[in-house]
């Protein structure tokens, strides 16, 4: 019944709440299920998740339920083979990007690992080697971390604090991951963690305070300024200094403690005991996991501010990268970081760049019909999509098709509007649109052609781009209205027709779409 129709939430849910013990294997693909969305099919989904607050994505809660539903006897060895994928996704590829289909996922395992592991007892030194040795986005970072501490039993307390005693041996990354771990067990076992070993951790962590990484100071000074917060008050370390620790780490702070102190990172196992059950869902919320990865149909309210605080520290400043004196320092003198528009994010907000009607503003055709190469045609199509130019002619729309124009293009020929002109049409069709009103410029050098940078586009316009080698054929020259050429400085007598293409759409993107021109 699962392997007939395994996305059936309804035979599915059946099937695992009954008393029938399903093979290991089954739980497995059921944990990792659906497939990763990208392009349309996200967006479409992210689109039902935001006008729909109670719907949650289906295949989230399949996974949960095979997890939930893993029945004892196989827990361990479903464990095993959950580290044992995560350990070969690494192998496989060390450096992957956000929401990649390698990190998807390890969302996905995680997901069902921090929830069996209450029912098994897990190495720490297997989750040590995934966190330390390999490379991880932020938000699987911060769940090893946690896993770490709750796999860390009392007789175990000796590895944290070895750890932290031959911290130095480790990079400043490995340092502030180490100095979470040693927070979150401190934290969560905070009811029978000895005296004399709570005191040995504070003073190791008092020695960090002053070390030479800004990364390890700052989150050592957090980490103990939390625990000062919250201590028990009866070890040395903290009940003789509390008040001068705590002044004096929230000078250091300061004027940023507040915000400092809500990053995600120092309040792991905060929100952990506050509610385990959700621990995952919150993390992936604050650190803006794709929504159909978590619960995202829970009340997340309190943590905004928290995830707020990681958008910043993600898209304009990396807070571990820099001192504390740069925390200072006027907004215009920080480092400009790449943005990159995120569907998820834009879905109902028009680009921050422009808002006028382009449809409006551009009517410019792109003539590209005399160009062999597929891949600058790819790059073309591209270009007027982002420019807002939404006609482009080519010889055959069976282009749009090949591989290599795809690879280019990006899907931008799904938001243009194509048009087939044969080379030997060409000429008909230039006619037909000089009727209408519209001047044809062409992209050529000859003893005529103007400079660019002078050059006023008309708002009807017909842009004709050349041949790579002919450029554009003497029967086509009779008909333009305008020659333009790009002024040159360098040896080379020309540009690829890609970029040539490319400024002369900027141009007119500047006079038209961009400035308003109300030109003809």
């Amino acid at each position: 019944m699962i392997c007939s129709d395994n996305e059936n939430i309804g035979i599915c849910t059946a099937v695992l709440n009954s008393d029938i013990v399903l093979q290991e294997k089954t739980y497995i693909e059921g944990i990792l299920m659906g497939d990763v969305n990208f392009g349309d099919a996200r967006i479409e989904e992210l689109y039902l998740l935001k006008t729909d607050e109670k719907q949650c994505p289906r295949l989230q809660q399949m996974r949960v339920k095979f997890a939930s539903s893993v029945p004892l006897q196989y827990t361990m060895a479903i464990l095993s083979q959950l580290f044992n994928k995560l350990k070969a996704l690494s192998l496989k590829k060390p450096r992957y990007f956000e929401n990649s289909v390698e990190h998807r996922m390890k969302m996905r395992l995680l997901r069902a690992i921090i929830s069996l592991m209450p029912h098994a007892r897990v190495s720490n030194e297997e989750i040590y080697d995934l966190l330390l040795n390999y490379n991880n986005q932020l938000n699987i970072t911060y769940m090893f971390e946690i896993l770490v501490a709750l796999a860390t039993c009392d007789s175990d307390d000796d590895t944290i604090l070895g750890k932290l005693n031959n911290i130095s041996n480790y990079t400043p990354s490995q340092q502030v991951s180490l100095i979470s771990i040693v927070h979150c067990y401190t934290v969560l076992h905070r009811r029978t963690l000895c005296d004399e070993k709570f005191d040995a951790i504070i003073q190791k962590l008092l020695s960090l305070t002053m070390g030479p990484h800004f990364q390890t100071r700052l989150y050592a000074q957090l980490v103990l300024y939390k625990i000062i917060q919250n201590n028990r008050g009866n070890t040395d370390h903290v009940t003789n200094y509390r008040d001068y620790l705590r002044e004096a780490i929230g000078s250091a702070l300061s004027p940023r403690r507040d915000e400092l102190l809500d990053d995600v990172r120092v309040m792991l196992p905060y929100i952990y005991l506050s509610n385990p059950e959700n621990f995952f869902n919150v993390i992936m919320f604050i650190t803006m996991a794709p929504a159909e990865e978590y619960m995202s149909n829970l009340d997340y309210e309190k943590y905004k501010s928290s995830q707020h605080i990681f958008e910043k520290k993600i898209r304009k400043v990396i807070e571990e990268t820099i001192s504390l004196d740069q925390l200072k320092c006027d907004k215009s003198k920080l480092i400009n970081m790449q943005r990159k528009m995120n569907p998820e994010q834009d879905l109902y907000a028009m680009s921050s760049i422009t808002d006028v009607d382009i449809s409006e503003n551009s009517r410019m055709f792109v003539v590209a019909s005399l160009i062999d190469k597929i891949p600058n045609l790819g790059g073309i199509a591209r270009t007027c999509e982002v420019l807002g130019i939404r006609n482009l002619v080519l010889s055959s729309k069976k282009l749009t098709e090949n591989q290599d124009f795809k690879s280019v293009s990006m899907t931008a020929e799904k938001n243009l509007n194509i048009i087939e002109v044969t080379p030997s049409n060409l000429e008909e069709f230039l006619k037909e649109k000089q009727a209408e009103g519209f001047e044809i410029v062409g992209a050529e050098q000859t003893v005529d052609s103007k400079n660019l940078i002078k050059f006023s586009f008309p708002r009807k316009c017909i842009m004709i781009l050349g041949h790579e080698k002919e450029g554009i054929p003497s029967n086509i020259l009779g008909f333009l209205d305008h020659t333009i050429e790009i002024p040159q400085f360098g040896l080379l007598r020309s540009l690829n027709v890609h970029v040539t293409g490319a400024l002369f759409m900027w141009e007119y993107c500047k006079q038209h779409i961009v400035g308003g021109s109300t030109q003809t």
